[in-house]
């Protein structure tokens, strides 16, 4: 179908367009109904996209609480959707205390 848009540049929203007229104006094409097979495949795909994402979200609030409690202010202006930097701030620890406060470390 895209030969009956001659000359119109292809991109993602004139792919769009053309699919979407395509199945306006012809009758005779037939839904399409993805396999049981691929449906299986995918809710497994999902489902470990989910666990991954939880995972994060777990990581960055763990993150965002030892943060809070060793550099309050670092943690109000920290940019918590930077992978760089999640990853530059998780690999250090805080400094260790001596004094009044936390003699033996945090």
């Amino acid at each position: 179908m895209a030969g009956a848009f001659a000359g119109e540049a292809k991109t993602d929203p004139k792919d769009a367009l053309v699919i979407a007229q395509t199945a306006r104006l012809r009758q005779d094409l037939l839904a399409a109904r993805p396999k049981d097979e691929l449906v299986a495949e995918l809710a497994v795909l999902v489902g470990h996209r989910r666990d991954l994402v939880a995972d994060w979200v777990r990581t960055v609030n763990r993150l965002r609480g030892l943060l809070q409690a060793s550099f309050p202010g670092l943690e109000r202006c920290f940019d918590f959707t930077s992978r760089s930097a999640l990853v530059l701030v998780s690999r250090y620890q805080p400094p260790r205390r001596s004094g009044p406060w936390g003699a033996g470390g945090w």
